[in-house]
């Protein structure tokens, strides 16, 4: 999962939109979803790793 995410990240900050990284990706079975939440995550955290979860949700 993690080399999906890099990919998208680096065809991100080659100036793709997410449609156009989602085309180019889609004949290995990358959906629009996983782009549009990785970059999403990526902008806000500058990281593709998954966020922790929070203690209490795990009780």
């Amino acid at each position: 999962m993690s080399n999906f995410r890099d990919t998208i990240v680096a065809f991100h900050c080659a100036g793709l939109s997410n449609y156009d990284i989602f085309k180019k990706l889609k004949d290995i079975k990358v959906t629009y979803k996983l782009v549009y939440n990785t970059v999403k995550r990526y902008k806000e955290t500058g990281k593709t790793s998954d966020r922790p979860k929070r203690a209490d949700q795990c009780l």
